[in-house]
Formats: structure tokens, C-alpha cells, sequence
């Protein structure tokens, strides 16, 4: 006879229900969390485009070339004592741009990238911003779907980028709330 599913007992090793603590944190370009997670981003993609004959990936490599001066601010993520997610929000060339969106493989899926950007979004908003845009590298397919979902909209490369680049609108109209929110009028 089986058990009935709605009494049964519960396992002792049974999951977790409850959601991960997560935290965000608004940091310097510089700041030690996120320049290990710009460098996990930086391993992965070389080991995403390496030739099928083995060896080093073929991609040019693209150092961290931001000025830190550009960058208005990173974002980082936690979930306890570990950083799990990234990104930078910078002005170049008259554009505010998003760099070096990485979330932890063990990570993915679970919303984090959306988090990010929702708060690159929120201060792009705040300051009046009217659109953000980002490049993104042809091996992250999973960005672009997740650019393609949130609707952002596909614009020419700019700068140095030779994949794919989109630009998401920024909603101007709710920059008074965020300043409100934010205490500032």
C-alpha cells in the first residue's frame, strides 16, 4: 500500500523550500567581488569560443578596458558571503552602457540577470537617463534570449562590439518616483 502523499513524512536531507538571502550592493568598478567576477566572465568566455581541436580560445580578448573613471557603478549580488552576480553601468561615448553582466553557472536561471539590469534600469531612471544599451558577445545565446524576452530592442554595434548590441528603453516618466524613493525630492 503507498503512502499517502499528503501526510507523508518529510526526508530528513529534504530541500529547501524557503528562498535564497539574497542582497545587492551598489560598488566601485575597482571593488575585489566584482573584479573576480569579471574575471570568471573573461575565463568562460575563452573557454566558450575554443577551437573544437582543443587549445586557447580564438576571441580576441577584450581586457578590462573600462575607464574606471566611466563607470558610474557596479552592482554585485550576494547570496550570503558570495558575490553571485555583476554587472557595471558606464557612460561612453555619450552612452550608458552595460558591462560585464556575469551571473555564477550555479546560478543561473533564477532571475539574477534580470535583478542586475533592474538595478542598472532604476538608476539609469533616476537620472534621467532615456536608454541604456549593452553588447553582447555571439557565444552568450543565453543573454540574447533573455534581451529578446525583456524587449529590449536590437541596434546597430557601437564601440568596439562585434556581436550583437541592444538598447533598452528607460521609462522617464517614473524618474520622479525613483528620486522620491530615493529621498532625494
Amino acid at each position: 500500500m503507498m503512502a499517502d502523499p499528503v501526510h507523508a513524512p518529510f526526508p530528513e536531507h529534504a530541500p529547501s523550500v524557503l528562498r535564497d538571502e539574497l542582497r545587492t550592493r551598489i560598488a566601485a568598478w575597482g571593488h575585489p567581488h566584482a573584479a573576480e567576477l569579471r574575471e570568471r566572465l573573461a575565463d568562460e568566455l575563452r573557454h566558450r569560443t575554443a577551437p573544437a581541436a582543443g587549445g586557447p580560445g580564438q576571441r580576441r580578448a577584450r581586457p578590462d578596458a573600462a575607464d574606471p573613471s566611466s563607470v558610474l557603478l557596479t552592482v554585485l549580488v550576494y547570496d550570503g558571503q558570495d558575490a553571485v552576480a555583476t554587472a557595471s553601468l558606464q557612460e561612453r561615448d555619450g552612452r550608458y552602457e552595460v558591462t560585464r553582466l556575469y551571473v555564477v553557472p550555479e546560478r543561473r536561471r533564477r532571475g539574477l540577470a534580470r535583478r542586475v539590469l533592474a538595478e542598472l534600469d532604476e538608476f539609469a531612471r533616476a537620472a534621467g537617463v532615456a536608454e541604456i544599451v549593452m553588447g553582447v558577445p555571439e557565444e552568450l545565446h543565453e543573454l540574447r534570449a533573455l534581451c529578446a524576452r525583456d524587449g529590449w530592442v536590437q541596434v546597430t554595434p557601437f564601440g568596439a562590439h562585434e556581436g550583437e548590441c541592444y538598447a533598452s528603453p528607460v521609462d522617464t516618466s517614473r524618474v520622479g518616483a525613483s528620486l522620491a524613493r530615493a529621498g532625494i525630492v
